[in-house]
């Protein structure tokens, strides 16, 4: 330790300075030395269970999503992929278009409006879903909480045309 002096002695602020420090220095390795067992943090899985309307969806719209979804190069989803929850998002541009604003999920979406399974694949519906694809039936389902992570979904923009039945991306629009 480096103690300054001057004529009159040690100076009165660096003796409180040291004796703060030694203080602290002290209060810390009796704080470390607790022979306390740590506990880690609750990742116990909740299981949520919810009931949606399940879509009877028209065979043109699901075949042509799953053709740009899994035919893409660069931009598709593998069949194999464990995310299995695409969450999709309609917006009117017109009234024979619209906007999709698709990402694949680990979790099912609880709060969207209905949802149908097709080739081991959720389709989660949200926003103003064109009237020409619904008919609807009610179905329970569960799902388990995953463990808090994080992670970048990924998100895809495409659009819809109620008259010829074609999807495809916007621009060049993957993410």
């Amino acid at each position: 330790m480096i103690l300054i002096v001057n004529q009159q002695g040690v100076n009165m602020d660096v003796k409180k300075k040291i004796f703060l420090f030694l203080l602290i220095g002290g209060v810390t390795v009796i704080q470390a030395q607790k022979n306390e067992r740590f506990t880690p943090p609750n990742m116990t899985q909740k299981t949520h269970t919810f009931a949606l309307p399940e879509l009877q969806i028209d065979s043109t719209f699901i075949t042509n999503l799953n053709t740009v979804l899994f035919s893409q190069k660069g931009c598709g989803v593998k069949k194999d992929s464990k995310w299995k929850n695409f969450f999709i998002l309609f917006k009117a541009i017109d009234s024979t278009s619209y906007s999709i604003c698709l990402s694949l999920e680990d979790i099912p979406a609880e709060k969207s409006i209905v949802f149908f399974k097709y080739n081991d694949f959720y389709y989660w519906l949200h926003g103003e879903i064109p009237p020409n694809i619904i008919s609807k039936t009610k179905k329970r389902f569960s799902y388990k909480e995953p463990i808090p992570a994080f992670y970048d979904p990924p998100f895809w923009t495409l659009i819809y045309h109620i008259q010829t039945g074609n999807i495809e991306f916007k621009g060049q629009d993957c993410h």
